[in-house]
């Protein structure tokens, strides 16, 4: 419980940041330490046993099932480099034009040719048997799921089936009932935390160590080493992010939040309500919205144009009107 308690530390400094900018001031010294104590020794997961009613994990759980949900296509294209290159790439966004991508042949071993299941097609989505070829953490499905009139959208063709065994009964493999562990931290997710702060901290051999735990040993992918540099180490460490914590929770989310890689206009954190803000007698505040997806105050919005707080808002409103009162009364 320790263990996981250092990784959680580790992990409340490195995911706090909503830019790259405040990322940039994260204290990495401390995030190594509080990491250095965490799941990697031992190698520990963390988790519970899904039993698909009191106990459940609804991200893996609706995550691996290929018939509802599918991997966005920014994630796709870079998990699909195949032996052709580019060619062999799923496109971002979707394809519509050709109505989707094509099988891939990564050379991530988690990807594979995308194949899965026992029989061509066995869930409806157009998956296809098992050659040889599978990959452990994704699968292909030549079906849309979305319906393209409701606009422009990011499904791809792939979709998660590292945990489909938590997925409902019968959206599985043959014999998965949707029970099972579900991992909720586990020594991979340490072993990333770790690896930033190595490498921001400038221990790029040991930063690197950490990323091949995954990198080589489930992705068969040639190893990071120290001699690439910082850039392509960062580069590398944040694919393993897209990938290994796939339907873990939040965190892809946070990951991108702070090196600013999030889709235009997506918030980088939610209000509070203003009831709260009174209950807890602080400042109700107007900031944020599109213009400001940061939600970052004091300081200017997207337009150049000063952020106000309520407070400020009603003192112009109300010099406002005494002008007028005047300007009424002269007349």
């Amino acid at each position: 419980l320790v263990k996981v308690m250092r990784t959680m530390q580790a992990e409340l400094l490195a995911y706090y940041p909503r830019n790259a900018s405040e990322n940039a001031q994260v204290t990495w010294q401390q995030v190594a330490t509080y990491a250095s104590e965490g799941l990697s020794n031992g190698g520990v997961d963390w988790g519970f046993f899904h039993d698909s009613g009191e106990f459940y994990d609804g991200t893996k759980q609706w995550g691996n099932d290929i018939t509802t949900t599918r991997v966005d296509t920014r994630v796709a294209r870079l998990i699909t480099d195949g032996p052709d290159g580019e060619a062999a790439r799923h496109k971002d966004p979707w394809p519509e034009a050709t109505d989707g991508n094509g099988q891939p042949n990564a050379f991530d071993h988690r990807v594979g040719n995308g194949t899965w299941g026992e029989d061509d097609d066995f869930l409806g989505v157009g998956t296809l048997a098992w050659d040889g070829g599978e990959g452990t953490d994704f699968a292909y499905a030549s079906a849309a799921i979305f319906r393209p009139a409701r606009g422009q959208y990011h499904q791809s063709n792939l979709g998660a089936i590292r945990y489909s065994y938590l997925a409902y009964p019968g959206y599985g493999l043959p014999g998965e009932d949707g029970t099972g562990f579900a991992p909720q931290y586990t020594p991979t997710v340490n072993d990333l935390l770790w690896a930033e702060a190595l490498i921001e901290t400038g221990n790029l051999a040991q930063g690197a160590a950490l990323i091949n735990n995954t990198r080589v040993a489930r992705g068969n992918l040639p190893a990071a080493t120290a001699g690439q540099g910082k850039a392509a180490l960062l580069t590398a460490l944040q694919y393993e992010q897209d990938v290994e914590l796939f339907t873990f929770a939040a965190n892809n989310y946070y990951n991108r939040r702070r090196i600013d890689g999030l889709k235009a206009m997506t918030p980088r954190q939610m209000p509070v309500p203003a009831k709260e803000l009174q209950v807890l007698q602080k400042e109700i505040y107007t900031f944020g919205g599109p213009a400001n997806p940061a939600g970052l105050a004091p300081g200017v919005d997207g337009q150049g144009r000063q952020i106000r707080n309520v407070r400020d808002i009603w003192a112009e409103m109300e010099t406002n009107m005494k002008q007028q009162a005047r300007r009424r009364n002269r007349n």
